[in-house]
């Protein structure tokens, strides 16, 4: 009645597949096709379950399983303990120092943690810049800090020698320095303004052969009662 290509193993096989049962059923003669074919001595029907799932994948249609990960494991306690002591390169602090550059352990409360700190290296020396002016400028902008004394500018070196030109003046000196850059762990070289109160020793801290006879003026305006206050700060 219906027939499969000759290619076709399960045809070949018994006469029936799920080709010629698939066009059986869309000719609305399935039962009329099967009760024709007995299989075996108890005269049983073929499986049409099987005959239209034969050679396709098991798992077609199927969600994939979520691969569990791997539970950690808690760190063996003596296995751990034994790792970290090195009897013949003395003690942790020792290793650490030597391999790290500078770090440092620190005990804790818990015998089986260690703390490790990274000591910052010495900051490098700054040498004298004597190439670039000192200038006598006014207090504006984003000016804050005395390079010497970390001070407010504007609250002057001393409050009990505070004059009101302390608000106003200041000496700006372009210099080399050395800023911490945390993300790299190094000290990084700058070159940018400094500004110091209108004092001499302020300025003489990083700069020891200042002359005050030198200073250029960059104010917007003359000199008047400002002479005296400069005489009296620089000591000229």
């Amino acid at each position: 009645m219906f027939a499969c290509d000759k290619e076709c193993l399960g045809y070949k096989t018994g006469k029936l597949c799920s080709h010629v049962v698939a066009v059986a059923f869309c000719e609305n003669q399935l039962q009329e096709f099967l009760s024709k074919f007995k299989v075996g001595r108890n005269k049983r029907s073929p499986n049409v379950t099987s005959l239209t799932t034969f050679g396709v994948n098991a798992s077609a249609g199927r969600k994939r399983p979520v691969e569990s990960r791997p539970q950690r494991k808690s760190p063996d306690t003596m296995t751990s303990v034994m790792t970290i002591e090195e009897p013949s390169r003395g003690t942790i602090a020792d290793v650490l120092a030597s391999d790290s550059g500078g770090a440092e352990a620190e005990a804790s409360s818990d015998p089986l943690r260690i703390t490790i700190r990274r000591s910052r290296t010495a900051k490098p020396v700054v040498s004298p810049i004597t190439t670039t002016p000192f200038q006598l400028i006014n207090i504006a902008g984003k000016i804050r800090k005395c390079a010497g004394c970390w001070k407010d500018l504007k609250t002057g070196p001393d409050e009990h020698t505070r004059n009101h030109l302390d608000e106003s003046l200041c000496i700006r000196h372009k210099e080399h320095n050395f800023i911490w850059i945390e993300s790299h762990q190094h000290w990084k070289q700058t070159f940018e303004n400094k500004h110091y109160h209108v004092f001499l020793n302020c300025i003489q801290g990083r700069n020891p052969t200042f002359d005050a006879k030198t200073v250029h003026l960059g104010l917007n305006h003359t000199l008047g009662a400002e002479v005296q206050h400069l005489k009296d700060r620089l000591q000229c």
